[in-house]
């Protein structure tokens, strides 16, 4: 795995969204995997990605894993639909759904 290991968090900062590793971390503590900064005129930072001390193989892999967030949630999605036990407690499908049902929650939140 190249990317920085989840699970991730979403947290809101005076100026910033940032998005950070929830194992081994404080929030708040800027151990950001990345962040989005409320734009000011004239600030270069705005919008930049953090390295943290990362390699440029881990920054890549994070932003990747970012950008196909929308199409892994439509995926979710259209396997949770498609489930045919998934409310049959004790199922495979049913711990799979339970396991969707929790990303696709995290990720409308």
């Amino acid at each position: 795995m190249k990317h920085t290991p989840g699970p991730w968090r979403v947290c809101k900062r005076a100026s910033c969204w940032a998005i950070q590793p929830i194992t081994g971390a404080a929030p708040g503590n800027h151990n950001d995997v990345v962040y989005v900064a409320t734009p000011y005129p004239g600030d270069p930072t705005a919008g930049s990605v953090t390295s943290q001390g990362r390699t440029k193989e881990e920054c890549e892999a994070n932003a990747r894993l970012i950008a196909a967030a929308p199409e892994l949630l439509e995926a979710c999605e259209a396997v949770l639909a498609h489930l045919p036990d998934a409310d049959k407690e004790g199922s495979w499908d049913c711990q799979s759904a339970q396991i969707l049902r929790a990303a696709i929650a995290k990720a409308r939140s």
